[in-house]
């Protein structure tokens, strides 16, 4: 009874595993960069109007099998890829951008009151970018990256990237706006990229800046990861010993 036990708590410990690396998910709770031309208004989160224009929302990463391959699919999730859609207000003449990736976790130049002053630079580590206009998957190219920007007299967020940096190309994604369900989404085969999807770090941002979607983890091994492994391999010491 007991080594049956054992076997199972093994088996169960070694199946949950990989399951635990397969999404990642994150709400939309950091901002960077200096909000240009606010004046004495304090903006948080996100520069809009009543409409909420430029609300994005969630960042969903996740590794599922299409019946031929693996594949990664990258989500993002706001009212204002319905608004860019439909040209609602000042959204639809401020397009999406690319999306960025650390291999080496989410770093950040400046923690101070919540990111509101990180910007983006090389010494944060993103090394691909995954384009929003000509679907490909490059390896990054610091010196032709285009920051975000807006028109005299308009607020916005400034050193953020948001489109460029295009360097090497890799591979080929597919990218695209569903507009009912408010979502852009970047889809593209593992065999291209490995990546390990709660360890890496993501920023995405419009070209205005008026929403920065970024965060992710940190590329060391889980506790309770290694926790289940160590559980599993003990347990089938065990039962090899009690044999």
């Amino acid at each position: 009874m007991k080594r049956t036990m054992i076997l199972g708590i093994s088996i169960i410990s070694l199946i949950l595993l990989p399951l635990s690396v397969s999404a990642y998910v994150f709400t939309d709770e950091y901002w960077g960069g200096n909000v240009v031309n606010a004046g004495a208004t304090a903006y948080g989160d996100e520069i809009s109007g009543s409409l909420n224009e430029f609300s994005v929302d969630t960042f969903t990463a996740v590794e599922y099998d299409n019946g031929h391959e693996q594949c990664y699919s990258f989500t993002l999730t706001g009212d204002y890829f319905s608004n860019y859609w439909n040209d609602t207000g000042l959204a639809g003449e401020y397009a999406p951008g690319d999306l960025y990736i650390s291999t080496s976790g989410w770093n950040v130049n400046s923690t101070s009151d919540n990111y509101a002053y990180d910007t983006f630079d090389a010494n944060e580590g993103w090394d691909y970018v995954i384009t929003y206009n000509s679907s490909g998957i490059y390896e990054l190219d610091y010196n032709s990256i285009t920051m975000t920007s807006a028109p005299s007299g308009y607020v916005y967020r400034s050193d953020q990237a948001w489109q460029g940096g295009y360097g090497t190309q890799i591979g080929v994604s597919t990218t695209y706006i569903d507009p009912t369900a408010g979502t852009l989404r970047f889809v593209f085969a593992k065999s291209l990229l490995e990546l390990d999807l709660e360890n890496i770090g993501y920023h995405w941002t419009m070209r205005c800046g008026n929403d920065v979607v970024e965060g992710g983890g940190t590329p060391v091994p889980e506790p309770a990861t290694l926790l289940l492994l160590g559980f599993g391999l003990f347990g089938l010491g065990l039962v090899r010993r009690n044999r």
